[in-house]
Order: C-alpha cells, then structure tokens, then sequence
C-alpha cells in the first residue's frame, strides 16, 4: 500500500511553494491541459491560497475525444503521432496557453502505468512514458520520461518534471 507521504512528497511540496511565491511576485500566470496527470497538477497548484493570481485554469483532457472538442488538436495529428507524443503534448500546451491567455501553457500526455487497454493484447505491457510541454509566446519546450513506479508514483513524478521545467523558465 502506497502512503499519501510517499505520493506527495516533500519535493513536490517544496517546488509548489517556490513557483508559487515566484508566480506571484513576477505577476506570471499560468494554465493546464493534463492527461496523464488527470488533474493532479492543478490540484497541486490550487491546494495553496492565493493561486488565483496566476493560476487561471486547467482542463483535464483524458481522452482523445476531449482533447479534440476541447483543446482543438486535429484527429488526424493523433492518428498519425499518436496521442501520447511530442507533437501532441505542445499542441495541448500551446492551445491551452492560447485559450487561457497565460504567461506559460503547461501540458502532460503519456502512459503511467504500463498497461495499455487498446493494445491487441491487454496483457502485454508497454513501456511507461510521458511527455510534458512548456509552452510560451515565444517557444514551446518538451521533454519525454521513462517511468518506473506505479501509477500513482509515475503521476507525481510527471508533476514534478513539469514544474521543474517552469522552475527553470521562471526562477
């Protein structure tokens, strides 16, 4: 059994706080599109009071479906990169960025736990990856992860890597 402590942990909790003080005293404002992370991130983010001076909104897009109708990425893109992929995931947070009209659009895409439920056979497990996107006015960054934990480690480990990628932009 997994604890709560060993989800969220002091790491997490400690970049929240930075980019926090710092997305406030730069007057940065910030959205999400997650997926993978299916909200945990904004929940990260708005679990501390005052966050909405810069944290003006998030979707969760779990599925294709959503991140079609919601966030606009062509069918055909997902068909031919696949819905976990680079090309993906900064068009998750380009659009989200643009939607939202942030400072800083912040996007994860990826399977955390290794088993994927559209493979031909749903025993075989697949590699555990991610991709996390930054995306400015200026330039979209991104970055792929191998994950190794269970689902709910993989979720704050994607979280991480993409706060750390704002953590670099920022501070």
């Amino acid at each position: 059994m997994i604890s709560v402590n060993h989800f969220v942990d002091q790491n997490l909790l400690d970049m929240i706080e930075r980019l926090h003080d710092t997305l406030i005293n730069n007057a940065y404002s910030i959205s999400i599109a997650e997926s993978c992370t299916g909200g945990f991130l904004s929940s990260c983010f708005t679990s501390r009071s005052g966050s909405s001076a810069y944290f003006k909104g998030s979707m969760v897009v779990y599925s294709d479906e959503a991140k079609i109708a919601f966030l606009d990425i062509d069918e055909k893109d997902i068909k031919n990169h696949g819905v976990a992929s680079k090309n993906i995931v900064e068009l998750m947070a380009k659009n989200i960025q643009k939607k939202f009209n942030t400072n800083f659009g912040l996007a994860t895409t990826g399977y955390v736990d290794g088993i994927s439920k559209l493979h031909k056979d749903p025993k075989k497990e697949i590699e555990n990856y991610a991709w996390i996107s930054l995306a400015t006015d200026k330039f979209v960054y991104s970055k792929r992860l191998v994950l190794v934990e269970d689902r709910l480690n993989n979720i704050a480990v994607v979280s991480l890597a993409l706060l750390e990628l704002l953590r670099k932009e920022i501070i």
